[in-house]
């Protein structure tokens, strides 16, 4: 929670799947666990901190299908943006996942507050991306 009782900057929270295998279509970020606020720093209003990106876990065995992922989708836990950035969260892939670097995104928030950026205290730290499959492990700060 960026601020005590304060929706508009809070962490990403948590999502968790544990199935055989799964499907993802569309556009955008069907799994999204972004502290807020998120929106570009030209655009924020807001002078709270921003709350850290969540937690997502996908485990599938693939025993009998498997997952199946558009190429427009993105599987996010970003941090948010304010007066100083919350910290990227975490995701991590078990099972058979083919998904380019840049449509797993666990990146930091920006932070409004120019004298935090110049003492290099004001953007939130990077997320962490772990990817596990049968003979193959990925760690990606």
């Amino acid at each position: 929670m960026g601020v005590a009782g304060d929706a508009e900057t809070s962490g990403g929270g948590r999502i968790v799947i544990i199935a055989e295998s799964v499907v993802f279509n569309g556009f955008s970020a069907p799994l999204s666990a972004n502290g807020m606020p998120y929106l570009t720093l030209d655009q924020s209003p807001y002078q709270e901190v921003g709350g850290s990106g969540g937690y997502i876990y996908v485990n599938t065995t693939n025993k009998f299908l498997p997952n199946l992922l558009s190429k427009d989708i993105s599987i996010e836990s970003k941090g948010g943006f304010g007066t100083s950035g919350g910290s990227g969260g975490v995701i991590v892939l078990e099972g058979l996942f083919f998904l380019d670097d840049s449509q797993v995104i666990a990146v930091g928030g920006s932070s409004t507050n120019k004298s935090q950026i110049a003492s290099g205290c004001g953007d939130g730290a990077a997320g962490t991306v772990y990817t596990k499959s049968n003979n193959y492990t990925r760690l990606v700060v």
